[in-house]
């Protein structure tokens, strides 16, 4: 009988702690790092030039699989993470934590010791590039090892406030099979059965940052796993938002754990259907493309619906534009927390 009250008290406290103690939701301008820290360039966030930037409050970490733990069961959090971490704490900033376990340009981002393992990968034709096939079920238990060292390590940081989720997209952002030569090759070598497949592996690998970051809102960032041609409206991925916006938002207590942030935002640009359509108040965008001030006018325009978001990331040319501090300010000011 004991046994049965201390399992349920353990089951009401991790409820509690899933709830009670959530971060407030990131807001105002974060620097977003062009590069991904790898092995082979890794990033030096001593020399960013965000850290003298008072009209910045928040700052991305974006890191390799393979540059955390280049061996299996060995997370190097001290390499690049845990100086972010000690910068921003010192600085006074938010942060948002990335680890990449696909690929971006010229880069693959998993460890080689994962090709070992039995994993299975795919190439892409288009560029060329490989990365672990995201349903496979030996790359979703090492990826879940690395979820869950990553919550047990940042999880209570009380300055992270949102953490983006990887593992189903060839890079950071969700997209796929979104090009007519890879849907074909993909429909080639899994059957045209495999977008359930993929839509199945984000909701499951969704469920494994659930489960390590209790008190830190989660987001994935929005990007095509089909063909413009194939999939018009984005269907696959706007169901995986459905089933996470259902199952982990709760817009009664205000909780809101998991949210999606444009990949990137272009002035007068289209609207994200997602946001009006699911009634998502949890998102953001990343700038495109750095442009002179026109960060400025993005962040006239994004408080105002229907482009509202709650955060904003820009690159480092626009934190050295002192014309587009201004625009920042009243940003941060429209989307602090009340």
């Amino acid at each position: 009988m004991k046994a049965i009250i201390a399992v349920c008290l353990f089951t009401l406290s991790t409820v509690a702690a899933s709830f009670a103690q959530l971060k407030t939701l990131p807001y105002g301008i974060y620097y977003f790092p062009a590069l991904v820290s790898n092995p082979a360039k890794s990033d030096d966030p001593s020399k960013w030039n965000v850290w003298k930037n008072s009209h910045v409050p928040g700052v991305v970490a974006r890191e390799s699989w393979a540059e955390l733990e280049p061996t299996e069961g060995t997370f190097n959090f001290a390499k690049y993470l845990d100086p972010i971490v000690s910068l921003a704490k010192s600085k006074g900033k938010q942060l948002e934590i990335t680890v990449n376990s696909g690929d971006h340009g010229k880069y693959e981002f998993w460890p080689q010791w994962l090709k070992n393992s039995g994993a299975q990968f795919i190439t892409f034709p288009s560029s060329g590039l490989t990365v672990p096939v995201p349903w496979d079920p030996i790359f979703q238990t090492k990826w879940q090892a690395v979820i869950t060292a990553l919550g047990q390590h940042y999880d209570g940081l009380a300055n992270l406030h949102v953490v983006q989720m990887q593992g189903p997209g060839r890079g950071s952002e969700l997209a796929f099979g979104e090009n007519e030569t890879d849907y074909e090759y993909l429909n080639n070598k899994f059957g045209t059965g495999w977008p359930q497949l993929w839509q199945q592996a984000a909701e499951t690998i969704a469920g494994f940052y659930m489960n390590a970051f209790v008190q830190t809102p989660l987001i994935y960032s929005n990007g095509r796993p089909l063909p413009t041609k194939v999939d018009k409206k984005n269907t696959t991925y706007a169901t995986v938002v459905n089933f996470l916006n259902n199952t982990y938002n709760n817009a009664g207590n205000s909780v809101w754990r998991f949210g999606d942030r444009s990949s990137g935002y272009y002035l007068n640009g289209p609207i994200i259907p997602f946001y009006s359509e699911y009634g998502l108040k949890f998102q953001g965008y990343q700038e495109d493309v750095p442009k002179g001030t026109v960060a400025a006018k993005e962040c006239a325009q994004l408080p105002v619906s229907p482009y509202f978001a709650l955060w904003f990331e820009v690159y480092d040319k626009d934190c050295a534009i002192q014309a587009n501090d201004g625009a920042y300010d009243k940003f941060n000011a429209a989307t602090q927390p009340k």
